[in-house]
């Protein structure tokens, strides 16, 4: 079992504190969130550290990068979800891939409303 702050990411070994989430590339927190997702399916420990930074990027900074690799990571998750709502029957009927989903501005503008 690796510490928390450890991903094993195969061939190599990613190790992020709180201090250099910052300044992790793009692909490296990708990686991590990638991992962590799979971890939590597999009901093992979990950090959100690195999803969270990916949200602090695409939210705060404006990243659309960032936006757009969340949407992959959590887009399918967020459809299932709206889906099984019941006040959401329309959903019900769109296809399981959607090729229109929001971009970075449109999520802060959503955002900001609730």
């Amino acid at each position: 079992m690796t510490s928390p702050n450890r991903t094993d990411l195969g061939p190599r070994l990613i190790t992020a504190t709180h201090s250099d989430l910052g300044t992790s590339s793009l692909q490296e927190l990708i990686a991590n969130t990638r991992s962590e997702i799979a971890a939590f399916a597999d009901r093992q420990p979990t950090d959100g550290r690195y999803g969270l930074e990916l949200f602090r990027r695409a939210l705060a900074e404006r990243q659309e990068r960032s936006w757009n690799a969340l949407v992959d990571l959590y887009g399918g998750q967020v459809r299932r979800w709206v889906r099984q709502h019941p006040r959401f029957p329309l959903w019900r009927s769109m296809p399981t891939t959607s090729p229109s989903l929001p971009s970075a501005a449109c999520g802060r503008r959503c955002l900001r409303r609730g």
